[in-house]
């Protein structure tokens, strides 16, 4: 008899311990961009407690890609031979914050914002995704219009990058303008005794006014730099009997596929539609 009530306390405790142990989703998703110069996957790994969305890079060091401008021009990018670390955004589930990184003029800042930002709309279709029945959902977000698919069959909320504010997982965000897609491509839910820690708690942080004021300041010495290297080629050229379109010389050559539209006119989208 006592054997038998030492097993049911040995059981009891191993069925507590194993429910005590935190729960996991891992998501991978391809990030893919017809104008992106690298293959791009989103690793996020979820609880309730918390997300982190980290974005890894294809580009290989050493490697030189093509890049194009506006008017189908293309140029060489040299890959510097220390690529940039993966970016991140944590998501505080609790406290309604998510802090991002990102690289301007080669120093790193820290954006911290609420975490509910998004307006969504239910659409009525449907489809499914990794043998998961997912609901349809739109928004719009700075600057793009994206549609969303999401289930309601794991315990979990998740959804890549700063995507928040829907009820289940989110397995696929692509925009209206078709510029980016973002698909997941694995899933799985694993018990983990780790917790999801923010990688930023000890960096200073800026709201998201300061970090677009400081982009814009980047992203205009950086087309200055541009067009005073094409101006100087379109003088040699004449010199030599070439001509050049002036109307690149006008334009914003540095185009970017983010997720969110800080420049207007800095986006691929934007110039597809210019250039159409």
């Amino acid at each position: 008899m006592k054997n038998l009530i030492a097993g049911i306390l040995i059981l009891l405790a191993v069925v507590s311990m194993t429910n005590a142990q935190e729960k996991e989703l891992f998501i991978v998703y391809n990030y893919t961009s017809p104008n992106k110069l690298e293959q791009k996957t989103f690793e996020v790994s979820s609880n309730k407690h918390a997300c982190i969305s980290i974005l890894k890079s294809g580009i290989k060091e050493g490697q030189v890609v093509k890049a194009k401008i506006r008017n189908g021009m293309e140029i060489d990018v040299p890959v510097p031979s220390k690529t940039n670390p993966d970016v991140s955004v944590y998501k505080n589930y609790k406290e309604q914050y998510l802090i991002s990184q990102d690289k301007v003029a080669d120093k790193y800042f820290y954006t911290k914002e609420p975490l509910n930002q998004m307006q969504w709309q239910l659409t009525g279709h449907t489809k499914k995704l990794l043998k998961y029945n997912c609901q349809e959902a739109t928004t719009t977000f700075r600057g793009r219009d994206y549609v969303a698919y999401f289930t309601a069959e794991l315990p979990f909320k998740a959804a890549p990058f700063k995507f928040y504010g829907l009820p289940g997982v989110v397995l696929q965000i692509k925009t209206s303008d078709e510029q980016i897609n973002i698909e997941a491509v694995t899933l799985k839910v694993q018990v983990s005794g780790n917790t999801i820690k923010n990688p930023f708690e000890n960096k200073k942080t800026l709201d998201w006014e300061a970090f677009t004021s400081i982009y814009k300041k980047k992203v205009k010495a950086q087309n200055n730099s541009v067009k005073s290297h094409l101006a100087s080629e379109h003088r040699a050229g004449r010199q030599m009997g070439m001509d050049v379109d002036k109307a690149v010389l006008s334009s914003e050559m540095l185009a970017e596929d983010r997720l969110e539209i800080i420049v207007k006119g800095n986006d691929w989208g934007y110039i597809k539609k210019q250039n159409n």
